[in-house]
């Protein structure tokens, strides 16, 4: 049974069908993937920008409690 195995993965191995794709699946995980891996170090004078909306910055909760009154 393991011979079975061995000789099905060979013939894989030989054709070269396989390979292309192979390559083509590594290409299509890489260029799905490449905005992430690209790596954006801050500049002299740059500052990090938090987009959080106002509602989070402004936000009065505290603990799990939001007090009644906007003040």
């Amino acid at each position: 049974m393991i011979a079975i195995f061995k000789g099905e993965i060979m013939n894989y191995l030989k054709r070269p069908l396989f390979w292309v794709g192979i390559l083509l699946v590594i290409y299509g995980v890489f260029n799905t993937t490449s905005p992430y891996l690209m790596t954006h170090y801050l500049g002299q004078g740059e500052k990090i920008v938090n987009d959080y909306p106002d509602t989070v910055r402004l936000g009065d909760v505290y603990e799990g409690y939001i007090p009644a009154n906007p003040e």
